[in-house]
This record gives C-alpha cells, sequence and structure tokens, in this order.
C-alpha cells in the first residue's frame, strides 16, 4: 500500500510540473525539416526554416506581433528551393515536430526576407499535418502569406513579425507546406524564412506526448488520468 500510494505521488508531482491541469501553451522546439526540391539557393537549406537562425525573442510569445521577430541577418538565415529543372511551384516543405503532439494550436510564419530578395516568398501554399508521415490531412488550403516587408544584411533594418494563425491541430508529429504560388516572376524559386509551432494543453486532460517521448512509461497515463478532473490534481490514498 505505501508503494501504491508513492507511485501515485510521484505520477501527480510529475503532472503537476509538466502543466497538464492548465491550459499552457508552449513553443515546440527541436524540429528538423526536409524538403522535396534537388536543391537550395546557396545555403538557404531547409533546417534554416526552423532552428532560430536570425529570430530575436523579447518575450516567448508567439501570438502577440513584436513578441517575436525575424532578423535577415545573412542570406542563410531561411530556406529557399531552387530547383535545377521546372519550377518551384509543388515543391514541400516538411517539418518534423519529433513528437506526436494531442494539439497544435498555433502558428507562426516569417516568408523569406534575406538578401536574395523578398519575392522568393510564398504567396500562396497548403497545409498538411501528419502523424506518422505517410497518412496526410488538408488543414489550409489556397491560404495567403503577406510578403516579407524588406530586406537587408543588418538585422535591426529588417525585423518584422511574421505572421500568425491560429488553428485547431489534433495529433501531429509532421507539417508540410506545398509552394502554390510565389511573389518570383517565373516561380523558379520558393521559400521560407521561419516557422514555429504551438502546442497546448488540455485543463483536465491527460497529455500523451510524455509517454510517447518516454518521459513516462504508459502506465502512468491511466495512473493520472484518473486523478486528473476538472483541472485539478489531487491525490486518492
Amino acid at each position: 500500500m505505501k508503494n501504491e500510494r508513492g507511485t501515485k505521488l510521484v505520477v501527480m508531482v510529475v503532472a503537476v510540473l509538466c502543466g497538464w491541469w492548465t491550459s499552457e501553451a508552449t513553443i515546440i522546439t527541436g524540429e528538423t525539416a526536409v524538403h522535396s526540391a534537388d536543391d537550395t539557393l546557396s545555403i538557404n537549406f531547409p533546417i534554416n526554416a526552423v532552428d532560430n537562425s536570425g529570430i530575436t525573442i523579447n518575450s516567448p510569445d508567439l501570438v502577440t506581433n513584436g513578441a517575436i521577430e525575424h532578423n535577415a541577418g545573412t542570406n542563410g538565415d531561411g530556406w529557399v528551393a531552387d530547383p535545377t529543372v521546372g519550377t518551384a511551384l509543388g515543391v514541400t516543405l516538411t517539418i518534423d515536430l519529433g513528437l506526436v503532439y494531442d494539439r497544435i494550436d498555433g502558428m507562426r510564419v516569417w516568408n523569406f526576407n534575406g538578401s536574395a530578395g523578398t519575392d522568393h516568398g510564398l504567396q500562396t501554399y497548403d497545409l498538411e499535418t501528419s502523424a506518422n508521415g505517410s497518412s496526410w490531412t488538408l488543414q489550409q488550403n489556397d491560404q495567403s502569406l503577406a510578403v516579407a516587408l524588406n530586406i537587408g544584411d543588418v538585422p535591426t533594418d529588417n525585423a518584422f513579425d511574421g505572421v500568425y494563425t491560429s488553428v485547431d491541430l489534433a495529433n501531429v508529429r509532421f507539417v508540410r507546406f506545398t509552394a502554390v504560388d510565389t511573389y518570383r516572376s517565373g516561380d523558379d524559386r520558393a521559400g521560407l524564412s521561419e516557422v514555429m509551432c504551438q502546442r497546448v494543453h488540455d485543463p483536465g486532460a491527460f497529455d500523451r506526448t510524455a509517454v510517447r517521448a518516454g518521459w513516462l512509461p504508459h502506465w502512468a497515463e491511466t495512473a493520472a488520468a484518473g486523478h486528473l478532473t476538472g483541472g485539478k490534481v489531487f491525490i486518492v490514498p
């Protein structure tokens, strides 16, 4: 009996520390990215769209304009597909969030603003999500994206807020952008500077992400879920 009470206590303490009883939103970090094009422009690799290169965080708030800005200090602070044959239309950028998240409620996208030119940015795109990388769900169709403000080699010349979009995406690990149109004549290149996603915890719900990540064993899902009620955590003797 003593061991059982101790186990429950440990699970509840971990739940409290992880914020499972609140609706706290958290920006996802540590993503990786690949694209379908056979080449990139210079050093504008896919990983540059998720590695915070060029990002200035004034406050860890994805929703509020000005809290997180992108500065095109170098041409490498972003991703640009540069196919050797044909146009860049139909090129995809696939972001791996690293884990399957129960719910994504917001995204901020910074269009390309490197010194190569803001016309490299996406004008419209399709957005798809997947839990396994093979079965995809279309979430946004022909979504428009504002052109970046300007270009420049000095970071302070070029800070801009990007575009925040409120979404409601369930069971997501992979996020895929498909270039539908660009601001560039001939559409031979397509790019983005940065993409950030925000996960949210549902009050009173057990977040399975910790189990998937191996932070907690699978039995913890049942143990903790039985003691999360109405957004409050309590221990049953």
